[in-house]
């Protein structure tokens, strides 16, 4: 069987990298790693097992009494506002 001219082709294969065998832990990065998530833990516990010291408050009771009722009267409206004028021009030095 022929493959015909207008079939696309597949691209090269990148080379093949050789891996590096793998390298086992040591003792110390894991030791590390237990203390800084055991403090990590211990930290959080701490922070949500505090109470924070609330303070003493004062209670007062109060009694609301309220005013007799207006008695009604005529309405008046007050009188407009005086209308400012300005006599003297100030020269600005600007």
């Amino acid at each position: 069987m022929t493959v015909p001219e207008e079939a696309p082709r597949r691209p090269p294969r990148a080379p093949r990298v050789e891996r590096q065998p793998r390298q086992t832990v040591g003792k110390g990065p894991i030791l590390g790693s237990a203390f800084v998530h055991t403090v990590a833990i211990f930290l959080a516990w701490w922070t949500s097992a505090a109470t924070p010291q609330v303070p003493d408050f004062i209670a007062f009771e109060i009694e609301l009494i309220s005013p007799p009722a207006a008695e009604l009267g005529e309405r008046t409206t007050p009188p407009p506002p005086e209308e400012l004028v300005i006599d003297e021009f100030v020269e600005s030095h600007f």
